[in-house]
């Protein structure tokens, strides 16, 4: 049985992500006494896209990195696979929060998060064909 050492790190780290991007969204809400929607609010709005954003990329780009994993890929790429994924999902909240206005780390983070997962998608093509 493999044990994912690699991916679960990663995961382990992107799980602290998540944790401080769903406190950004609780914070939004208490400070503008908002139950539900955003309210009308940006400051909601932009805290629940990049949650969202982040819910939306992270559990399949984990899913393809542990299934490359489980493939046999050398450690190095699945390495570079997590930190490449990290780096994204941590840049791209970065570059849509409303105290640092729109700025390049929200491209750099939606690129970056793109080819981890095409890279992880061609791996895996490449372990079940060949």
């Amino acid at each position: 049985m493999q044990n994912l050492e690699i991916t679960t790190l990663y995961a382990a780290a992107l799980g602290i992500v998540l944790l401080v991007l769903s406190v950004r969204v609780i914070r939004a809400r208490m400070e503008s006494e908002v139950s539900l929607g955003d309210g009308g609010f940006d400051a909601i709005l932009v805290a629940q896209r990049a949650h969202g954003n982040f819910i939306e990329y992270v559990p399949m780009a984990l899913l393809l990195i542990g299934l490359a994993e489980i493939q046999g890929h050398p450690a190095w790429m699945i390495h570079s696979l997590g930190a490449g994924l990290l780096v994204a999902r941590i840049a791209h909240p970065l570059g849509i929060a409303p105290e640092f206005g729109v700025r390049p780390p929200r491209a750099i983070g939606s690129l970056l998060t793109m080819l981890v997962i095409a890279v992880a998608i061609a791996a895996l093509l490449w372990g079940a064909l060949f």
